[in-house]
């Protein structure tokens, strides 16, 4: 929110095109426009799994409790673990140890990287995020973003979130695979089948 009334401030605030400046869609941006998959991979460290290169990607950007955030369109890379993300700092959205699987080193999720100048949390999505963005994306707001989204039980389509299964900490959920939007997947933190996906967000730090 803060983000939003320093825009406010400068004159150069933009209203969401659908939505609220809670939970809104602004745009679809290229990977020029923000940066491409293989360059975030890089920066992180991030080198699991395979590429998803069938299909240039692209970002949502939206809005999450006021602030701007992108999100990738299609798994940027496939066929690897909920544990390898976490390994490289790119699992929370905070600093900590809650949640954590039995089959990782406990260590900070603080990665970031810089894009414009503005300095972004690496990190993926809550459950709570997806279900009050991406099904009214997909549906009432621009359904053509279904079609750049890999929904489905392609290479990708099932991108791990944040969440865990309530204390089973080893278990951890994904969205977007096998029939739809709406399916609520769970598996393991080590499972590296084709299907698991990475889907970055990137929250601007203020």
């Amino acid at each position: 929110m803060l983000e939003t009334l320093l825009m406010v401030k400068r004159g150069i605030y933009q209203p969401p095109l659908y939505g609220t400046v809670a939970a809104g869609f602004y745009a679809i941006k290229t990977e020029a426009e923000v940066i491409s998959a293989a360059a975030l991979a890089t920066a992180i460290g991030l080198t699991a799994g395979t590429p998803e290169t069938s299909v240039p990607p692209s970002w949502l950007e939206f809005s999450l409790q006021g602030k701007r955030c992108l999100y990738a369109t299609r798994a940027f890379r496939y066929g690897l673990s909920w544990d390898h993300i976490y390994n490289v700092g790119a699992a929370f959205d905070t600093l900590g140890d809650q949640g954590v699987p039995p089959t990782v080193t406990v260590r900070p999720q603080d990665t970031e990287v810089t894009i414009g100048g503005q300095r972004y949390r690496v990190r993926l999505m809550t459950m709570a995020e997806w279900v009050s963005v991406v099904p009214k994306l997909t549906g009432t707001w621009v359904p053509s973003t279904l079609d750049k989204m890999n929904i489905g039980t392609n290479n990708g389509s099932a991108r791990w979130i944040l969440d865990t299964y309530l204390t089973n900490y080893n278990k951890r959920r994904n969205r977007g695979g096998y029939t739809g939007v709406n399916f609520d997947g769970l598996g393991t933190s080590t499972d590296t089948t084709a299907i698991m996906g990475w889907s970055p967000l990137l929250e601007p730090i203020e």
